[in-house]
């Protein structure tokens, strides 16, 4: 049997009549008639303002490789040959910081942030790097109690359930939010009313300037919205 994780955490029936939808890529309908999702959301500018700021900081923060000695104490480990893919580029071409700030952002709207593991080099049995997944392109789900990460190419992909990859857990990094079991709860999910009245507010007031702040651009808005 396959259970489903849906975006915001919680566990969905199996069986072909699921429906694969989520709040990560379908925008959803909230009571002030705008539909909201986690990218929708971003174009309001204090939710990217937050969620900018925090990620900035966060990956500011000094990223030490560690591993446990034999007694249980933790021993800073920098000289490891897997430190370069967290402190310097983690996959050969985005610098560690922005690297870092992206998958941050992503757990903090979305609720998970992904990474593809890259095949081990024979030569020494080192990963090969960590590449960058939108959450809008993977689905965690439980397999016969076994944790599966299936990577789309696409959104379009995800959203009919085509093509899909699957990665067994030691594949993927996994930077998940507040939330039970596999996934975090994407906050654009849970603050859906209020983003969505933030952003009315935006169109409205954009649409009164654009119509010349006049009553008839008043009601062309009003008809508009």
């Amino acid at each position: 049997t396959v259970g489903w994780l849906s975006a915001d955490g919680w566990n969905s029936s199996a069986g072909s009549d699921y429906e694969r939808w989520n709040y990560l890529w379908t925008r959803v309908m909230t009571q002030s008639g705008v539909r909201v999702n986690g990218r929708v959301g971003m174009t309001l500018s204090a939710f990217w303002a937050c969620a900018k700021m925090i990620a900035e900081d966060i990956a500011k923060l000094q990223i030490n490789m560690c591993e446990l000695d034999s007694m249980g104490n933790k021993q800073i480990r920098n000289n490891h040959p897997l430190y370069k893919y967290i402190s310097i580029t983690p996959d050969g071409q985005i610098r560690a910081q922005k690297y870092w700030e992206t998958m941050i952002l992503w757990a903090l709207v979305w609720g998970d942030g992904f990474a593809l593991i890259g095949p081990r080099d024979r030569s020494n049995g080192q990963i090969t790097g960590l590449e960058l997944l939108h959450p809008n392109r993977v689905d965690v789900r439980v397999e016969n109690g076994i944790r599966t990460y299936y990577v789309y190419p696409n959104e379009t992909d995800r959203a009919n359930n085509n093509n899909g990859r699957p990665y067994s857990a030691d594949r993927i990094y996994h930077l998940d939010g507040i939330g039970d079991k596999w996934s975090g709860y994407p906050i654009a999910t849970f603050a859906r009313e209020s983003l969505g009245i933030a952003l009315s507010l935006q169109e409205l007031q954009s649409a009164l300037f654009a119509n010349g702040m006049n009553l008839g651009g008043i009601l062309k808005t009003a008809q508009k919205l």
